[in-house]
This record gives C-alpha cells, sequence and structure tokens, in this order.
C-alpha cells in the first residue's frame, strides 16, 4: 500500500519485532547460562515456596497456565493436573476456581483471546472524524490494525488457531463457541458507522424518520460488505496459520500485500485510512453504513481513544 501512515507502522512493528526476538535470544541464553552453572546444592534445592495470591491474581494466573498448555497440546491434550502444576498450586486448589475442564476452557475463551484492549486498539485507531464533527470508521485500517495487535501476542494466535481446528468436532466444548463466534462478530462490525465506497452500500435502504429512530437493522452495508468481510477474516486466519508454522515472518508486511487485492485503490480512495482525510472532503455522512440518520456523537459508547460504536 502507498499510504505513508500504513508505511511507517509497518517500519515500527518490525523494527519492535527484531527488537523482541533479540530479546528473548538473550533471554535463553541467560538461562542456559545459570542452568549449567548451577552448583549440585542449587539443583537439588527445595521447589519455591508458594506465594498466597488473591482470587482475582490467582485466576489470571490459571488462565495463562491454561492458554500456554493449550496452545502446545491442545484442549484435548491438557490435563487439570498440568495446568495445575504450571500455576504452582494444587489440582485441589483449582477446584476452588473451576468445577470441570470445560469451565476452564470458557475463562481462557472469555478473558484471554477476546480483550477490550483488542477492541480499543483495532477500532480506536480506525476512527476518523471529518469536518462537521461526525465520527466515522475506516475498516481496511481496522484490519490492518487487528493483524498489527496479533503479530504482538503469537501465543494468543496460536491458542486460537488450535482451538478453532479441535472445534471442528461438534463434541468439542468450545463447537458451539466457535460456530457462534462469526455471527456475532458480524452483528459487532454493524455496530461501526464505516465509511465505504459506493458499491458496498444500499443506496436504496430506507432512512428511518425520524433519524432518532436509529437501529442497527438500518445500516446499509450491503451483502457485497458482508461477503468482504467474511474474504477479509479467511485471508487473516489463513496468513496467521502461515505465520504459525514459521513460512512466513513478516505477518504485517504480508497482511499489507493481501490489502492490495482485498481493498484496490481504484476502488477505496481515501477510504482505507483517517489519515487520507481532507476537509475538502466535507461531510462524510453520505458514504457511510449509518448515512445522515447516523446517531448523535453524544449517544456513542465509549471504548478507549474517542467513540467507537453507537449503543
Amino acid at each position: 500500500m502507498t499510504i505513508a501512515a500504513w508505511r511507517q507502522l509497518h517500519r515500527r512493528e518490525s523494527a519492535d519485532v527484531r527488537h523482541h526476538e533479540q530479546e528473548q535470544k538473550q533471554t535463553e541464553a541467560r538461562k542456559q547460562t545459570q542452568k549449567h552453572s548451577a552448583t549440585p546444592s542449587s539443583r537439588t534445592s527445595k521447589s519455591p515456596v508458594k506465594l498466597r495470591m488473591k482470587p482475582p491474581e490467582r485466576r489470571k494466573q490459571i488462565v495463562q497456565a491454561a492458554t500456554e498448555i493449550i496452545s502446545q497440546l491442545g484442549f484435548s491434550g491438557m490435563s487439570l493436573q498440568d495446568v495445575a502444576d504450571r500455576a504452582h498450586i494444587t489440582e485441589a486448589a483449582l477446584y476452588h476456581y473451576i468445577h470441570t475442564k470445560s469451565d476452564l476452557l470458557t475463562m481462557v475463551l472469555d478473558q484471554a483471546y477476546d480483550t477490550p484492549e483488542d477492541d480499543l486498539y483495532t477500532y480506536g485507531h480506525a476512527r476518523g472524524v471529518d469536518a462537521d464533527g461526525h465520527a466515522v470508521y475506516y475498516y481496511p485500517a481496522s484490519c490492518l490494525r487487528q493483524v498489527v495487535f496479533n503479530q504482538r501476542r503469537p501465543q494468543l494466535v496460536q491458542l486460537f488457531a488450535v482451538l478453532n481446528g479441535e472445534a471442528l468436532n461438534p463434541n468439542n466444548p468450545a463447537h458451539r463457541f466457535f460456530t457462534d463466534r462469526y455471527q456475532h462478530d458480524w452483528e459487532w462490525i454493524r455496530r461501526f458507522n464505516w465509511v465505504l465506497p459506493d458499491i458496498y452500500l444500499d443506496q436504496n435502504h430506507p432512512q428511518p424518520d425520524p433519524p432518532s429512530a436509529f437501529t442497527f437493522a438500518d445500516s446499509r452495508c450491503n451483502d457485497r460488505f458482508r461477503a468482504l468481510w467474511m474474504l477479509a477474516m479467511s485471508a487473516m486466519d489463513g496468513i496467521q496459520y502461515r505465520w504459525l508454522s514459521g513460512e512466513i515472518s513478516d505477518l504485517v508486511g504480508a497482511w499489507l500485500d493481501f490489502s492490495e487485492e482485498l481493498f484496490p485503490p481504484a476502488i477505496w480512495g481515501n477510504y482505507l485510512d483517517p489519515s487520507q482525510y481532507d476537509t475538502e472532503q466535507g461531510c462524510l455522512l453520505p458514504h457511510t453504513a449509518f448515512g445522515t440518520s447516523a446517531p448523535a456523537v453524544g449517544i456513542i459508547g465509549k471504548l478507549g481513544p474517542g467513540d467507537v460504536t453507537a449503543q
């Protein structure tokens, strides 16, 4: 893509990835040095004293332990004893927080992957404001930010990929979560006032009268936009699988290459990223999913850096 803001973001992320990889190598080298220099007495010393934690802290530790194990072994390969050992508690203590193995999976899905921080980063950076003060959102920019956010959390992306594969089995506890997920995600996407090329808007969709009667059913996003959204999400999943396998090292760079095909500048013009907006474009509402009936900024929900979705 020729968007300057995207090129700068890619350079920053590439530098951060290299720095992180270097830190990991240094950390591993220190561990190996400590391992080989350990005295016989230190190798046979007792296990560290278990610290008492407050319930929220312990719950977070359990979720982290389960996340690490599932991302490596899958849900079917995980045992509650494995999780207890990784969390430095007894299996009996683990049952103070869950009743079954499925309960633990629910904790992981609810607390580890889909987080407010993810939404803030993905959609907060896809938000722009036109000359008349209307908040609008740029779909291609949100996709890029999602990929950037995922590149920063490879373990959680692997967790999602492993669970998604296992959930193909209807008897897997995560099956319902993943089959329902895409419909829930689409309902979430429809809550944003995207600025879109005309081909993705239903120009004949009746606008509510009065505008205060607006509901999300009044979104003008057409079936072609939903198909594009499904294509973009499928492409994102596929490229992340290749990244996890080691075939791709630069996830963000690969996504930018995909973006050339998904969001061709000849069609999207200045609707790719908020940084492209020029005040000469004036009011953008006629080119948005909600149209001129978009809810007033005063009833837009606050999720972070700016208004994000209508409530």
